[in-house]
């Protein structure tokens, strides 16, 4: 059964809320065009597509399953023996929602260790709770940045300091 909550513009397919913080939602938009904090974000109009909210504000939108960010967590992550071996079971929205509710709910269940959920979903969420003012998100960001940038590879360095997670070091030690 659809729910079909319309809020600002968009209908609400499914919600889960994972924690007082976060929660994930399935949504789907009537606007072509959208204007989001200086970034555009184009969609057709009634495809479906996860958004993961903290505190009622979006922060990270998964447009589909083979965006960058969802393919490693939901692919790698996924409790299956082989689970790139059904990868067209993973085409459907609501299946992308399942697990990516299942790969959040796992990564605050193990105090937000991005070993848990890829790193360029788990940072950013991370760097949104620490606005929230409890300095357990700061403390916990601070680990997981230099954690990262101690035992990461390349790419994940280079993401770290071309976002500016680098700089955020100094801001509490």
């Amino acid at each position: 059964m659809k729910k079909s909550n319309k809020q600002n513009d968009e209908y609400i397919i499914k919600s889960k809320i994972i924690n007082d913080f976060i929660s994930v939602r399935l949504i789907k938009s009537n606007l072509i065009n959208q204007e989001r904090e200086c970034k555009t974000e184009i969609s057709y109009e009634g495809d479906p597509k996860v958004v993961i909210y903290i505190m009622n504000e979006p922060i990270i939108t998964i447009p589909n399953t083979h965006f960058p960010s969802i393919e490693t967590s939901i692919y790698e992550l996924n409790q299956s023996p082989n689970p790139l071996k059904n990868k067209e079971e993973y085409d459907n929205p609501e299946d992308t929602f399942n697990n990516l509710v299942r790969c959040i709910h796992t990564w605050c269940e193990n105090n937000y260790f991005s070993q848990t959920l890829d790193y360029r979903i788990a940072l950013p969420l991370l760097r949104k709770l620490r606005e929230v003012g409890d300095t357990k998100f700061q403390i916990i960001l601070q680990q997981e940045i230099l954690w990262n940038f101690g035992k990461g590879n390349y790419q994940v360095k280079n993401y770290l300091e071309n976002e500016g997670y680098l700089e955020l070091i100094g801001d509490f030690f």
